[in-house]
């Protein structure tokens, strides 16, 4: 058994050892901005449990260069290891075309590229199953998913979907097979180790967890690989 952060985001060195300390084998840490790109590069070179995302979240396509596009291919090109998120649609914001167009563009880098999407869809789950059935083989993980049950009926439909859930009422409709664990941290204070408890108060069983976690990977060959070692040598 270990324990994992299915989605994270940058943050000090020494929050990644404390929970390193707790057993917490490695970190799914998302970008949100070009702006902080290099930075999780940097950390995942130091840290080789942190899994490198490079995405734009939603809230900031507005700050976008009109070379971010160019410049997310070469992250991923040069790291075979990377996957591409944070990225996805905030109905709560008036942009919601814009964010369509940036959304759709990170898709097709990730379908280019063969690689798991980290999303997020906060009231926009609806109009996010829309554009991804354009994508059908592509491996996506919802975060923080939280919706009605005939939308997760609707994502479920799709054979590379995974939801990451901090909702006992939400994980409830969702076949265990399917789950992720996360902390988001550090949004909101969030630990790292959260996930650990937020597991344990959901009532998961680990080993599935960790099964489950590996499918994932499993979509990112050059990881999948190494973990595959580093657990079961």
């Amino acid at each position: 058994m270990f324990y994992f952060d299915a989605h994270c985001h940058i943050q000090s060195k020494c929050r990644f050892e404390t929970a390193q300390q707790l057993n917490v084998k490695y970190f799914i840490v998302n970008g949100t901005h070009p702006n902080n790109w290099k930075e999780i590069q940097k950390a995942s070179e130091e840290i080789p449990a942190m899994l490198p995302c490079y995405g734009v979240h939603p809230w900031y396509i507005d700050y976008l260069s009109g070379e971010w596009e160019r410049l997310l291919s070469a992250y991923l090109n040069r790291n075979p290891a990377a996957m591409v998120g944070e990225i996805g649609l905030d109905g709560s914001k008036p942009d919601l075309l814009r964010q369509s167009e940036v959304f759709e563009r990170c898709l097709q880098l990730a379908k280019v590229y063969h690689r798991p999407v980290h999303i997020h869809g906060h009231k926009a789950w609806a109009k996010i199953a829309d554009m991804l059935s354009c994508y059908p083989d592509t491996v996506f993980l919802l975060h923080r998913f939280y919706a009605e049950e005939p939308m997760v009926r609707r994502f479920l439909k799709f054979k590379n979907a995974y939801f990451s859930v901090m909702s006992a009422r939400i994980a409830a409709f969702i076949p265990p097979e399917r789950v992720l664990i996360e902390s988001d941290s550090p949004d909101k204070c969030r630990r790292l180790e959260n996930v650990i408890e937020t597991a344990d108060r959901l009532g998961y069983d680990w080993k599935q967890l960790d099964q489950n976690f590996m499918n994932f990977i499993s979509h990112v060959p050059a990881v999948h690989a190494r973990l595959s070692e580093e657990l079961f040598r």
